[in-house]
């Protein structure tokens, strides 16, 4: 299926330099892709699954609802070209080469939001859901968008100061990116005119739910089978979250108590987390103290898996530290973890471990580098439809917080507190999308067990809203990794048997969490038992 969508539709060959620009012609050949996907049959079992769940009728709804505040293509877009690592790549040359494709995108997104919010027909939808579509948004959500629309240019020193070409080839790739933010500023401002349209139609509704709700428990439950690559029931997932919840949180206790031994036995655990925030053992004197102690913690996992080990590694990882009040705090792309560094103020010693062991070794890094150089018939195939592995990724990232050497109890404070940071997400996942509460009922919930500002939890709990599903992914992989490790008979996450089976997860690439279960003879109707 796949290699007849990328001939038909011109589409890059090469997993690693998939890009942008193959998702700006797949929108502008929707009906063509239609057609392909309508019209074929095939015999193989991920394959097959993955057919089936695009031509699911709930599909029609949620690649409507695709292009939002959080994640959108132009957003895609400057997520390279705002990114002076990415300018030296073959990537950023594929764009450049197909930067006329650029200013298509805001009609491609308007034409959605045309169906969206102002219920211009559409065959393929209900006209019942069709008058519902807009409330999938609010007026918050759509401002949002407005204050994060443009990016903003990068400097020509940030450039020049980390690329490794000569003077004469910087030049030539600076004047290339002029051209490419050239289109990208000017989409931009054609998108953002369209916006203040969107802010001026939901200003008035006083829409407080947003998300699936609005449409019927059905859409949650595809929301969550495209994500995970698994059927779930949201009440028994939910259910056995807030069990997992309270869990957790007993743990975390018992490590708090030994880092601050004149702790009350009363203390609930938000008033325990208020102690660690303001311990002062915790805290970076400079931001050159926390670039140093996480590029040293880096170097011991490489130097851990990679040489003692001998887990898979085709690129070193590289750290890259940016100030951004609009970005997270982490994430990673292109062999490259970035670490935002704006509120270093606030940010703590003992989240160091986890944050490193989930983004390069022996997280995604290593997990994303074996994909794309040890490559499988679905590479390609999860290139390009890959959100039911979503599971699989930050599963097994979230999985690899856990696989620690010669860690503190401060460390696992950190681990276990994102670990229920990660199990917090299902609980308010579900009571946005399933449940149709409110976006301040859940923060109010999050608030209780967390030490994030209110705004930061907003901004957590508008991310959910945008991508319903996405953020259950982490703690129900992590399951399905954790109930392998049971099924082996594996007590110890770091004995030689356990590498071994890590290492065979990773080679073997990522797949569906139904498929995953299948290969470990799992029952995933006993992942969430109470």
């Amino acid at each position: 299926m796949i290699s007849k969508i990328i001939k038909k539709l011109n589409l890059e060959t090469d997993i690693k330099l998939i890009s942008p620009v193959d998702e700006i012609k797949i929108g502008l050949e929707s009906n063509k892709l239609c057609n392909i996907i309508e019209n074929y049959k095939s015999t193989d079992p991920i394959e097959k699954y993955i057919h089936n769940l695009l031509c699911r009728q709930e599909s029609d709804i949620i690649d409507l609802l695709g292009n939002n505040y959080f994640h959108n293509i132009l957003a895609n877009i400057n997520f390279i070209i705002n990114n002076p690592f990415s300018l030296d790549t073959k990537i950023f040359n594929i764009i450049y080469k197909h930067r006329d494709l650029i200013k298509k995108v805001p009609q491609l997104i308007i034409n959605d939001y045309d169906i969206i919010v102002f219920g211009h027909n559409y065959d393929n939808i209900n006209k019942e859901n069709l008058k519902k579509l807009h409330k999938f948004y609010n007026y918050e959500m759509i401002l949002r968008w407005k204050k994060t629309v443009m990016g903003t240019k990068l400097k020509k020193s940030e450039y020049y100061k980390v690329s490794k070409l000569s003077d004469e080839k910087k030049e030539k790739t600076w004047l290339k990116y002029n051209l490419v933010w050239t289109e990208y500023n000017n989409a931009c401002l054609e998108l953002k005119s369209f916006i203040n349209k969107l802010l001026i139609f939901y200003k008035p509704l006083k829409i407080n739910v947003v998300g699936c709700s609005h449409f019927g428990k059905k859409y949650y439950e595809y929301c969550l089978e495209s994500y995970l690559g698994l059927k779930v029931d949201p009440i028994k997932l939910e259910k056995w979250a807030h069990i997992e919840l309270d869990r957790l949180i007993t743990l975390a206790k018992q490590y708090i108590k030994l880092v601050i031994p004149n702790t009350n036995s009363k203390d609930n655990y938000k008033s325990l987390l208020n102690k660690i925030v303001k311990d002062e053992t915790q805290k970076f004197k400079s931001k050159k103290e926390l670039v140093e102690l996480y590029k040293n913690t880096i170097d011991k996992y490489e130097q851990i898996y990679v040489k003692i080990l001998g887990f898979p590694q085709f690129e070193k990882p590289n750290l890259v530290t940016f100030d951004s009040s609009k970005l997270g705090g982490g994430y990673y792309y292109l062999n490259n973890f970035y670490l935002n560094v704006h509120n270093w103020v606030s940010m703590k010693k003992y989240t160091i471990e986890s944050l490193v062991l989930h983004e390069t070794v022996p997280g995604h890094h290593t997990q994303v580098h074996t994909m794309l150089n040890i490559k499988n018939k679905h590479s390609l195939l999860f290139g390009y439809f890959g959100s039911s592995c979503i599971g699989f990724i930050e599963g097994w990232g979230l999985f690899s917080e856990k696989l620690g050497f010669e860690q503190t109890n401060w460390d696992k404070i950190g681990q276990v507190e994102f670990e229920i940071f990660r199990t917090l997400r299902i609980i308010v996942d579900i009571g946005l999308h399933y449940h149709g509460l409110t976006p301040e009922k859940m923060t109010e919930f999050m608030e209780e067990h967390l030490s994030m500002s209110k705004n930061e939890i907003l901004n957590e709990i508008y991310r959910y809203a945008a991508r319903p599903g996405q953020a259950v992914a982490y703690k129900v992989g992590n399951q399905v990794f954790k109930k392998i490790l049971e099924k082996e008979n594996i007590k110890d996450l770091l004995e030689p048997k356990a590498n071994k089976l890590y290492k065979k997860i990773i080679i073997d690439g990522p797949k569906p969490l139904k498929f995953i279960c299948k290969d470990y003879n799992l029952d995933f109707n006993n992942l969430f038992t109470i």
